[in-house]
């Protein structure tokens, strides 16, 4: 399976498909190590491994979403689920970028949202489970 390069554009489609939910556009790729100071108690968060061609471009490996009541619980999840039991991806994924919604964003909005990000971009190599994406969900989340 490729993998999909994330490029700007690509970026703002999925930034788009949280509506009026996103809290914020962030086009950041973040190092793995500055999660903990990344305030979002609740995102859609997808890490990157660096691709060989070109130099200096990120390929999508993973999507996933979180959602918590502290900012800080959420990224201790997301690191104790994938960094901690899947020993390979701490050590391939080199960047995130975070999709920030907002706090009162209830679950299974996350979860729509999760799902419409993925369908956008196909799915990574390493999603082995995604949310199933309702035929009617730009109703559901309002967009």
């Amino acid at each position: 399976m490729s993998r999909i390069v994330l490029t700007p554009a690509l970026w703002q489609a999925m930034s788009d498909r949280a509506g009026k939910w996103r809290l914020q556009h962030d086009p950041v790729a973040h190092p793995i190590s500055a999660l903990r100071h990344i305030s979002a108690s609740r995102c859609v968060y997808v890490p990157l491994i660096a691709t060989q061609r070109p130099a200096g471009t990120f390929a999508i490996d993973y999507i996933g979403s979180a959602a918590r009541d502290h900012p800080r619980s959420v990224w201790r999840r997301i690191a104790g689920e994938h960094q901690l039991v899947h020993l390979d991806r701490k050590r391939d994924w080199d960047r995130v970028v975070v999709l920030p919604l907002k706090p009162d964003t209830p679950l299974p909005v996350v979860r729509i949202i999760e799902a419409a990000v993925a369908d956008l971009c196909g799915r990574p190599p390493r999603c082995s489970r995604l949310p199933h994406l309702p035929t009617d969900w730009r109703a559901r989340v309002g967009m």
